[in-house]
This record gives C-alpha cells, sequence and structure tokens, in this order.
C-alpha cells in the first residue's frame, strides 16, 4: 500500500524533473527513507512540492531528505489508506502529518 515509486533528493530541481504535473499523492521522507509526511494533491503534484520545499507548508516538511508521488484519481481515499497503513505498521502517523 507505500508508494513504491523510486524516491528522489528533495530539492527544487529534482522536483522540477520528476515530480508530475497531475494530481495524486506524495511521500516525503527521512535520511532512512522512512515517512515524516504523507500529503496529497487534487490538481498538480509539482506544485505542492515546491510549497513544502520552499517551507511554505510549514518547517517539518521543509527538512525532508527524500520524496516520491504516485499519480491517480483519488487522492483523498488513497492519502487516508496511506496514513491508515502508517499508523498500523509504526503505530502513530507520520511526524510531519501529526502537526496537521
Amino acid at each position: 500500500m507505500s508508494i513504491f515509486t523510486a524516491k528522489y533528493i528533495f530539492t527544487k530541481e529534482a522536483i522540477q524533473i520528476y515530480a508530475p504535473a497531475a494530481p495524486g499523492v506524495f511521500g516525503l521522507y527521512d535520511s532512512d527513507k522512512i515517512a515524516i509526511y504523507y500529503g496529497k494533491s487534487d490538481y498538480d503534484l509539482k506544485k505542492e512540492l515546491f510549497k513544502h520545499v520552499a517551507g511554505l507548508k510549514g518547517p517539518c516538511t521543509k527538512m525532508a531528505l527524500y520524496f516520491n508521488t504516485e499519480i491517480g484519481g483519488s487522492p483523498g481515499k488513497r492519502l487516508k489508506g496511506l496514513l491508515e497503513e502508517h499508523k498500523r505498521v509504526f503505530e502513530n502517523l507520520p511526524r510531519c502529518n501529526q502537526q496537521n
């Protein structure tokens, strides 16, 4: 159920190259590639990730080192599933999702 696409370094340059301008979900990860945040965009993953890397969504997600994405037509439903799975495995939400 996790996002199984390749993980990229969380930089503006990598987002520009690898993030799609499409609806879907994304993961942000720490140095051990453990999820610190799962998010969604109903319109444009690239724009949403640019907000996070710039710190416009708060300091927690700006600290991510890696990201990945998954495009799809029901981002809200998929995000709910990702959060439920993470809570089941790790007994809590990703640390940056806990702050929201």
